[in-house]
């Protein structure tokens, strides 16, 4: 667990990117955050050393605490846009898939974006596994048709409604996970040659996909604090237009983001969805991090931010998502609601996979969603911790001018180095030198952008590797600037 000081530490960090200071203006004195945070003076001091000792903050005579370094990122480039066409994509999937295979032989794994085995309830699936093949061994034998176990989805459905959606188990495909959901998703909106938008960064997943279904993609560059925004969704789509270019879909996560753990603005939902139906855009939302903010109440729905399905009032966002990440990785379940393709969707779901596996949904119904909510629970407060442990390392460890999103969900960290880091060549390093693997920034973008960021998996910290492999990590990237 983290120390008093060292929370403080972040909530002070976040204090600093979010007013925001400008460099050279006043900050609190040890009084003030002590009053302010109801903490004792010396964890008040501590904590203000601390960002002392990161560059953040420094102490001038008579003057106290100024803020000369806010080490939070700003995306100047927020809003730039490129476009790319297929052999890009197929361009960049081979270096996605090189990375892959190269991380496979790394000793301590930061790149993965899944949690750790012993995170899930193990025991409960193994009891509910028995008890299903006991009460139905049937299900061993036969194919899985139709739409899915109707239980389940309708479990799916009612939990969704409880967020603002408007829908019924007939509304829910059952996938073979969600990047099968998204898949099909596009398959149902999109030919060979159309043109899709996405985030930049955006989940390297996402242009594999695109890069299998031999699509062009249009990419827009976001803040990583503050995700997708109006004005700028405005101008692309403006531009895209005035070069001949329609698009068709856009891919994108409005909930906790991979890589950059963001969301888009409650108050930018709606128009930005107006916008996509007014120009025939169809809305592919992965929503599979939605359930994993940081605030963790008594009533797990309170916090937990609505998909834009919530806001779709011209049945325009189709809604996929997974309960791989939440429940157990290894069952591969996730979910569709097709929208006004939905039909085209079952047929397309039907011809290219017959059904998903009846056994594996009707494991997953035994414990959704009475054992899934405990789970749920366990998983936000640890990811939190997690999270804001490794940050803290990350700065403490890192170059001075490194920067890493402040989020509210999630256990991926999006840090960006000083701009001479070039991260590919980091991750060379770190492989060879220490069997060290993250995702460098450069694959979860099309265009020679974010060569000097990294994402790392935060939920892996304590298990798979520890702070000693944050240190090597950082010394290493000191290394490149003495080198210079």
């Amino acid at each position: 667990m983290m120390k008093k000081h060292e929370r403080l530490t972040i909530d002070l960090q976040a204090l600093i990117q979010n007013a925001p200071y400008r460099t050279g203006e006043p900050f609190l004195s040890i009084r003030e955050v002590a009053s302010m945070y109801q903490v004792g003076i010396n964890t008040a001091y501590k904590a203000l050393q601390t960002l002392e000792d990161l560059g953040v903050i420094f102490a001038e005579q008579k003057s106290g605490y100024v803020v000369c370094h806010p080490k939070a990122s700003t995306h100047s480039n927020a809003g730039t846009f490129s476009f790319s066409h297929d052999k890009e994509l197929t361009q960049r999937a081979t270096i996605i898939r090189r990375w892959a295979e190269n991380s496979k032989q790394a000793k301590v794994r930061m790149d993965l974006a899944t949690g750790e085995p012993e995170l899930y309830p193990t025991r409960e699936l193994q009891a509910a596994s028995y008890k299903v093949i006991r009460s139905n061994p049937s299900v061993l034998t036969k194919y899985a048709l139709g739409a899915g176990l109707f239980e389940l989805r309708k479990k799916i459905a009612s939990r969704y409604n409880k967020l603002g959606c408007q829908l019924k188990a007939e509304d829910i495909l059952m996938t073979n996970g969600a990047t099968h959901a998204l898949t099909l998703a596009l398959q149902a909106t999109t030919t060979s040659g159309d043109w899709v938008l996405v985030e930049s960064p955006t989940y390297f997943g996402f242009l594999q996909i695109l890069e299998s279904l031999k699509l062009n993609v249009v990419s827009i560059a976001i803040d990583p604090n503050h995700g997708l925004e109006h004005e700028h969704l405005v101008s692309v789509i403006e531009q895209s237009m005035s070069e001949n270019i329609v698009i068709k879909a856009c891919l994108l996560q409005a909930n906790f983001q991979n890589p950059t753990g963001c969301s888009i603005k409650p108050s930018e939902r709606s128009k930005i969805l107006e916008t996509f139906y007014q120009n025939q855009i169809v809305v592919v939302e992965d929503d599979t991090f939605g359930e994993l903010p940081h605030d963790s109440p008594h009533d797990l729905m309170d916090c937990r931010p609505p998909p834009l399905k919530a806001k779709d009032t011209h049945n325009n966002v189709i809604l996929c998502s997974s309960l791989s990440k939440l429940i157990s990785p290894g069952l591969r379940i996730g979910f569709i609601n097709g929208a006004a393709v939905h039909e085209q969707i079952k047929t397309l779901h039907h011809a290219t996979s017959i059904g998903c596996t009846e056994l594996t949904q009707r494991i997953i119904s035994q414990i959704y969603p009475r054992k899934f909510n405990t789970t749920l629970g366990q998983l936000r407060e640890y990811y939190k911790d997690c999270s804001n442990v490794v940050r803290a390392l990350i700065l403490k460890h890192f170059p001075s001018g490194t920067s890493v999103t402040l989020f509210k969900g999630g256990y991926l960290l999006w840090v960006t180095l000083p701009e001479d880091i070039d991260t590919n060549r980091l991750f060379d390093r770190a492989l060879a030198e220490h069997g060290i693997s993250f995702a460098p920034g450069s694959i979860f973008s099309l265009k020679q952008t974010h060569q000097h960021a990294l994402r790392i998996n935060c939920s892996s910290f304590g298990k798979a590797f520890n702070e000693t492999d944050i240190e090597h990590l950082g010394a290493l990237a000191h290394s490149f600037q003495e080198s210079k």
